[in-house]
């Protein structure tokens, strides 16, 4: 690929994800973000990457037993990974985060799937991350969630947008099987393009 003809790499991420949606590719919804937490413990998880306008955003809880688990979130920056195995392709992304302004996390929040709200709001009783009896348990106090409740966020839902500075692009599909490897480093405003070796 001609490097100069390229769309901005953000762009091309969008473009190559709608493409992973299209392919029923079931990673396209999902991303892997990664921080040093306390005591310099990598701290990994995996979360559903929401479009947002402009931008990308996570969406989370901010209750939790473990060192506080939002400050993962703020931290100066932090990783973020995609791989669609139908697009052979793989983004990873070093991003700064800023926390999103409750009304859009009320209003993204409604379009989460029932079994996530009653997750959320049984937080707020039992802190995510807490023991619980056993699974048994835990199902009966899911259900013990109001129905009424799942019409309205709780306080403790949480929304960051992400702001790229640095994205790698590694393409596994080519067809000689030389991987092509790209990383673009915004500088000033403007996106630097490097051809990196695989």
């Amino acid at each position: 690929m001609d490097l100069s003809d390229a769309p901005a790499p953000l762009e091309q991420f969008a473009q190559e994800r709608a493409n992973a949606f299209a392919a029923g590719d079931a990673m396209a919804a999902v991303c892997t973000a990664a921080s040093l937490g306390d005591r310099a413990r990598l701290d990994i998880r995996t979360l559903v990457l929401r479009d947002l306008a402009p931008g990308l955003g996570l969406f989370a809880n901010r209750t939790s037993v473990t060192a506080d688990k939002w400050a993962f979130w703020l931290r100066a920056v932090f990783a973020v990974q995609t791989y669609w195995p139908s697009q052979h392709v793989q983004y990873r992304m070093q991003c700064r985060a800023e926390e999103l302004g409750q009304e859009l996390v009320a209003r993204s929040w409604l379009q989460r799937p029932d079994a996530p709200k009653r997750m959320d709001w049984l937080y707020e009783r039992y802190p995510q991350s807490s023991v619980i009896a056993s699974r048994e348990a835990l199902v009966r106090a899911l259900d013990e969630v109001a129905d009424d409740q799942t019409a309205i966020a709780p306080q403790s839902a949480r929304g960051l947008r992400l702001t790229p500075i640095e994205i790698e692009r590694l393409f596994l599909g080519t067809d000689n099987g030389v991987h092509e490897r790209t990383r673009y480093t915004l500088q000033e405003g403007k996106w630097q393009t490097e051809t990196l070796i695989p």
